[in-house]
């Protein structure tokens, strides 16, 4: 374990720099003027590297620039660059600004672009070669325009391939950053056995993938083995990444100074490898397909309304699947308590203050605190354990101490959609 903490340490400057948020696609810049030409870059892309991919055209250098800029260096997985699209500046104009340093999406100094970019030409590629390594650029790759797009397709794959795992590389130093909190309590210490675990879990699966490919392995057979590793990373890691954002988002408010920013870096870490996790899945249209259904309780019908068009609706990709939420509302607690002991629900949510009745005593109703410290609901209703939670702005240290009796979070209104779904996702997922 040591070793492993080692290297992960090692990246932690890399670390420091990715301040971007990244979303779950995989896209490709692609510097191209001919209609025909972007649809045979399209088209072959995305047969044969993975039909989620989405490609970006832009007509000239100076687009390219702007797109790069406002974008941020994270956005994009991959440009390509035709070099003779634009009059006045060539491909390699491009590969020189995005190699430079300047201004960043984050509104920082540094490196422009630092991901993979292929150079295609139809010219001699030693002459481009030639001006690029007269300014230190030597971390392009080219292609020949006209041979066989078999070469740009292995070299598309293997960028892609490459640059995923260096960017979950790099997330995942963040997670260890655990590792530096100094305050010894529990909770802390629980954290740092589940980054380690996370670490751990994740470099013998990589490890697994080096060892496979070979210099004589076939294109195909490497593909197969990546989307092969893909999905085992995603099954290892989204319950371990979600436990750990979890976890140290509870703890930032308690902690101070180096602390605090060491936890700061633990969940962006957590938060931008579960992302990465999901452009991959994308990437293949690995993602499953699903429909949760959440019964919502609260006395106030614009209440109802709101979480209605929050979740009903909206595809939300998670952990390798493309979930679809019902919403099911119910104005009081006996039309809440009646259709949990007829329909299967897969997450109940309940205000707190209503008329003759709290969200508490609601949920003592349906179920209680089990063994295993999750909230059970009794035999009669069909809700899985550990799948209810308090929606509500009112809170006080009594509530909050009954909620935790009964084994049931706290939400608290409002909350943005997309962490709203992923809250409820969480739930799910970690109460199967």
């Amino acid at each position: 374990m040591i070793v492993i903490l080692e290297r992960f340490l090692n990246k932690a400057h890399l670390t420091m720099k990715m301040t971007q948020t990244l979303d779950n696609k995989v896209r490709i810049l692609l510097l191209e003027n001919e209609p025909n030409q972007i649809r045979a870059y399209t088209d072959n892309i995305q047969l044969k590297c993975g039909l989620g991919i989405e490609v970006e055209p832009v007509a000239t250098v100076e687009e390219a620039k702007k797109r790069i800029d406002s974008n941020g260096s994270s956005y994009y997985s991959l440009v390509i660059i035709d070099q003779r699209v634009d009059d006045s500046l060539t491909g390699s104009d491009l590969a020189v600004y995005l190699r430079s340093k300047g201004e960043t999406g984050s509104g920082k100094n540094g490196i422009r672009y630092r991901s993979p970019i292929i150079i295609a030409s139809g010219s001699p590629i030693r002459d481009i070669q030639e001006r690029l390594l007269s300014q230190k650029i030597i971390d392009v790759n080219y292609w020949q325009k006209g041979s066989d797009w078999v070469a740009l397709i292995k070299d598309v794959n293997q960028l892609l391939n490459r640059e995923l795992l260096q960017r979950l590389d790099s997330a995942l130093s963040a997670v260890i950053f655990s590792s530096f909190l100094e305050q010894k309590q529990d909770r802390i210490d629980g954290l740092k056995h589940l980054s380690q675990e996370v670490i751990k879990l994740y470099n013998g699966i990589k490890e697994q993938y080096d060892l496979f490919v070979k210099p004589d392995t076939t294109p195909d057979a490497i593909m197969e083995k990546y989307v092969e590793t893909v999905k085992s990373i995603g099954k290892c890691l989204w319950p371990l990444l979600s436990k750990v954002q979890e976890n140290a988002s509870a703890l930032v408010d308690m902690l101070e100074g180096e602390d605090k920013k060491y936890l700061s870096l633990v969940v962006d870490g957590a938060d931008n490898a579960e992302k990465l996790l999901d452009a991959a899945y994308s990437r293949f249209e690995l993602l499953e397909e699903c429909t949760y259904t959440v019964l919502f309780l609260d006395d106030q019908q614009e209440n109802r309304t709101l979480l209605q068009r929050a979740l009903q609706g909206r595809e939300f990709n998670y952990h390798g699947k493309k979930i679809k939420f019902k919403v099911v509302s119910a104005a009081t607690h006996e039309e809440a308590v009646s259709y949990l002991q007829v329909n299967d629900v897969d997450f109940f949510l309940t205000d707190m203050k209503m008329p003759n009745v709290t969200g508490i005593e609601v949920l003592d109703m349906v179920g209680k605190k089990g063994d295993d410290g999750r909230y059970t609901p009794h035999s009669q209703f069909k809700l899985p354990s550990g799948r209810a939670a308090l929606y509500t702005t009112l809170t006080s240290t009594e509530d909050e101490r009954k909620a935790e009796e009964l084994g049931v979070p706290y939400l608290h209104k409002p909350m943005d959609p997309n962490n709203l779904q992923k809250k409820i996702c969480d739930l799910i997922e970690q109460n199967p």
